[in-house]
């Protein structure tokens, strides 16, 4: 007779638990965080008057704060794409697919949940009431909706994430691991297939390609941003970026690298000119800061051992690449409306600008310090105990099965 399953919590594989992180990682992601709030709460504020933020702040900004780098602060999501390619495939190697799954759960979801309803709580002050409108973003939020509206728009990028998150977990449930590789390079050359297109239709040498700037609906626009047809390119830069340099895999073609390279330069020329609305910003410093981001992280890898030598570095680092996630989540909407505030009490613009950067850095720190662990525990609890009953039931059933 089969004995009952131990209701006690069992140790979980965790993905990838051998090998040492690399920090580098850690402070080119927060930079590249600070980048998008220098963005959103010192350019858009002021130089897009039917932004998100500048609604928010009462459009109290009467002007940008240093464009000449806050034009270019959206770059860092592109650098956020290429470390996720990096983190995923190293989170990938010798996970079994419920780890894999664990692990993407409990990173993705607690800070999600805390910094939405963070966010939920300060616009409902602002706007005196929850609107419908609210709430719906809201519940977008929390339930993962891939589609608009969202409590934070910064939220666009979540489905983009999981979606590839996804493509790794079903290659990994599947056995197939080493097809990851594979993976960067199907998206490297359909990403650079759409780009191409999105070229020769702007260019007017393909008029009916036009289309894609713009001229879709909403949802199939959105759809070909799920399916990483937009920025594959960065996933895939990231993912031999851990396959050559981490894991001492064969080097990618060099057709497959230079696929990479120019998907990755002619999406950002695109989106320099799409954010200039008639502006005359060149494309050249977004490259600049991606590469310099992606040329840090290279040297982290090689020099992680020295970096890793003082311990004070790496627990500053790695506060600073925990809170990464929440600054993203919480800078724009709850910054904006911080701005609001300060500059109606008579403050000066720059100042307004860091006393409302601190104050969202602040609350970041808060989240992962306080709310996220505790909210982590609870979800990883439950996914635990829940993998447990399953295979508890699968395991009582066996038996009768065979009878």
């Amino acid at each position: 007779m089969m004995s009952p399953p131990d209701p006690r919590p069992q140790p979980i594989e965790h993905a990838n638990p051998r090998q040492q992180h690399v920090i580098a990682i850690d402070l080119v992601r927060f930079v590249a965080a600070v980048l998008v709030l220098f963005s959103h709460l010192a350019f858009s504020i002021a130089e897009r008057p039917d932004s998100k933020p500048a609604e928010l702040s009462g459009h109290t900004m009467p002007a940008s704060i240093l464009p000449g780098l806050s034009f270019y602060g959206w770059i860092g999501v592109q650098v956020f794409f290429v470390i996720s390619g990096i983190v995923i495939a190293y989170s990938a190697r010798g996970a079994t697919p419920y780890a894999f799954l664990r692990s993407r759960v409990v990173r993705l979801v607690p800070a999600a949940w805390v910094c939405s309803t963070l966010t939920l709580a300060v616009l409902a002050w602002h706007f005196s009431g929850f609107t419908t409108e609210l709430m719906r973003g809201y519940r977008h939020s929390m339930l993962f909706l891939p589609w608009y509206p969202w409590i934070d728009n910064v939220f666009w990028t979540l489905g983009v994430e999981i979606v590839f998150y996804t493509a790794v977990g079903v290659l990994i449930w599947r056995g197939k691991e080493r097809a990851i590789g594979m993976l960067a390079v199907v998206l490297a050359w359909v990403c650079l297939g759409y780009w191409a297109a999105f070229s020769l239709g702007q260019s007017g040498a393909v008029p009916v390609l036009a289309v894609l700037y713009k001229g879709l609906p909403y949802l199939v626009d959105r759809l070909l941003e799920l399916l990483l047809v937009k920025h594959g390119a960065f996933f895939a830069a990231g993912i031999f970026v851990w396959a050559v340099l981490i894991d001492r895999q064969k080097r990618p073609s060099w057709a497959t690298l230079a696929a990479i390279a120019a998907a990755c330069l002619v999406q950002i020329f695109w989106t320099t000119v799409d954010n200039n609305d008639g502006r005359d910003n060149p494309w050249w410093p977004a490259v600049a800061i991606w590469v310099g981001s992606l040329a840090v992280i290279l040297l982290g890898i090689r020099h992680n051992l020295a970096w890793r030598s003082s311990q004070s570095l790496v627990s500053v680092l790695r506060v600073l690449g925990l809170m990464t996630y929440p600054l993203y989540l919480l800078h724009q909407n709850i910054g904006s409306v911080a701005v609001g505030v300060l500059r109606r009490a008579g403050i000066d613009p720059v100042t307004s600008l860091l006393a409302a950067s601190a104050a969202v850095l602040l609350l970041s720190w808060l989240v992962v310090t306080y709310a996220e662990p505790v909210v982590k525990r609870w979800v990883g609890g439950v996914m635990d105990l829940v993998r447990l009953r399953l295979t508890g039931a699968r395991a009582a059933a066996a038996p009768r099965s065979k009878g």
